[in-house]
This record gives structure tokens, C-alpha cells and sequence, in this order.
């Protein structure tokens, strides 16, 4: 007699609201009504999404007489799974927290774009990821639990760097003309030059510029126009005389040399302390 009265009252209440809501993804008939069995009426559920449960359906899972169920329950049952609309701040704090596990990088995050509510099941429950270290627009994955969901977000990329504080011509040293700080990388597809020591300026940088790898170039051992000693050397002799740098060169490359001498310009290896070797 309890167990009827318990029952009445719960279809009662359903057919007067006609709405169900439930916690999990799947609607179960014992929620619609004790009555029924434990088993599925509706799978797939996203959360804060809902459902028709036709009473045409109840019917076909439980082989209750149609007609004998209409007595109690309405025609449909809107069934919604609980859920909390995701707040843009919560992405923008989760975001942050994302992208600070790439070292040696500051992130601004200026935008956020996305046209869709995206629903958890509390607050706060969710996890946002990136592929890559973003430059600018870039792609922002939600996991909700159940679905992934992307969006977009633009982010400006900042690295330490160097920055030139004043004009810097091309061939000049790195001294007193540049300081190190800060750098919107977000634009820029070239490398920043990570060492400046005994190196040359490859090209005019302006004021207020980052320094780039591409902007550099190490300091030659030998620089173009200098006077070498030049050595001819096989196995029964060694010969010396004066010579000119042509170019640019290293210890252990190779170089072009004027013998001062003949005026003739021959290939040597730059050997360092103002020493060319020609080799027979």
C-alpha cells in the first residue's frame, strides 16, 4: 500500500512538470519512475543537453500497455542532463596555466573567440590544452569529461632577447649598443640571437630592433686586407713570404691570398697568429 502511494505520488508529480533532470549521460527508466526496471531509455547525453522520452519508446522497453501508462505520464518527458555553462575567465585563468608549462617563454593571452556554450558538470570541471607553443591565433582544445571542444585565442609570445638601444652598422661590434630584455616573438619566424660575444653585426639594426640570429655573424680570426706571413711548404721545402687577405676567414678555413710579392692570388688555409699554408 506504501509502495502504491510512493508511486502515485512520483507519477503524479512527472505528469504535472512533464521534465526529468539527471547527473549522468544515460536516462535510466527507474529515474523516470520506481516502477520500471534499471535499465537505459536515452544514452548520449552532453552536459546542460535534453531529451524527448516519448511514452511510445517506454512502452517498447517495458511492454507496460500504452494506454494503461498514458493514466500516468504525459506523452513526452523532457529529460536534461545537469551541467554549468563555462565562464570565459575560467578558460583564460586554465589557458595561462597551460601555457606556463613552456619554459622560458611569457604568454598575454588577448582574445578569446568561441560561439558555442561549453557545459561541464561543476565548476571548474575541465581541462584546456594547446598543441604547440602558440604565435597569435592559434587553436585551444576544452575537455570537458566527455567531448573535446575547440576554440580559438589570441596569444602574443614573448622570449628574452636582445634589443638594440641604438643604431648598430653593419660590421660593428656588440658593445654598449644593445640591452637584453623582453621580446614580442609573436611576428617574428626567425630566431633571437641567444650570444653576442664575438660577434659582428651582419646588417644595419635600427634602434628599438631585436637582434636576430640571421643579424649576426662570428668575428673572423682574419679580416679582409690584412697582411699574413705566407708559407709554401712540401716535403723537401718551406718557402715565406708577404701576403694580403682577400677575405674574410677562420682558423682552419680556407682563404684567398695575394702574394705581394708576384701580385698572384692563391688558396691557403688561415693557420691563425697571421700564418696562411699553402699546401703543394
Amino acid at each position: 500500500m506504501v509502495r502504491l502511494i510512493l508511486i502515485v505520488l512520483l507519477t503524479y508529480s512527472l505528469s504535472f512538470a512533464g521534465t526529468l533532470t539527471v547527473d549522468t549521460d544515460c536516462v535510466y527508466l527507474d529515474e523516470i519512475d520506481k516502477m520500471f526496471e534499471h535499465k537505459p531509455a536515452y544514452c548520449g547525453l552532453e552536459y546542460n543537453e535534453s531529451v524527448n522520452i516519448y511514452l511510445t519508446k517506454i512502452a517498447q522497453l517495458t511492454n507496460y500497455d500504452i494506454k494503461l501508462l498514458r493514466q500516468k505520464f504525459p506523452e513526452k518527458i523532457v529529460v536534461t542532463r545537469k551541467g554549468v555553462p563555462i565562464e570565459e575567465k575560467e578558460i583564460f585563468q586554465k589557458l595561462i596555466s597551460e601555457l606556463n608549462r613552456f619554459e622560458g617563454l611569457k604568454f598575454k593571452v588577448k582574445k578569446i573567440n568561441y560561439n558555442k556554450t561549453i557545459f561541464a558538470s561543476a565548476k571548474g570541471e575541465f581541462q584546456v590544452r594547446v598543441k604547440e607553443i602558440p604565435f597569435g591565433s592559434t587553436d585551444v582544445y576544452i575537455n570537458n569529461g566527455q567531448r573535446e571542444y575547440r576554440i580559438y585565442a589570441y596569444v602574443e609570445t614573448y622570449k628574452k632577447g636582445f634589443v638594440a638601444t641604438s643604431k648598430i652598422d653593419k660590421g660593428a661590434e656588440f658593445k654598449n649598443n644593445y640591452t637584453e630584455q623582453l621580446v614580442n616573438i609573436t611576428n617574428i619566424r626567425d630566431m633571437l640571437a641567444d650570444d653576442l660575444d664575438e660577434k659582428l653585426a651582419k646588417s644595419t639594426i635600427y634602434t628599438g630592433k631585436p637582434i636576430l640570429e640571421k643579424n649576426t655573424y662570428r668575428k673572423p680570426d682574419i679580416f679582409k686586407g690584412e697582411k699574413v706571413k705566407i708559407l709554401f711548404r712540401d716535403k723537401f721545402i718551406a718557402v715565406a713570404t708577404v701576403g694580403e687577405v682577400l677575405e674574410n676567414s677562420y682558423i682552419g678555413e680556407k682563404l684567398q691570398v695575394k702574394n705581394l710579392d708576384s701580385g698572384k692570388i692563391l688558396t691557403a688555409v688561415y693557420k691563425g697568429e697571421k700564418t696562411a699554408l699553402v699546401v703543394f
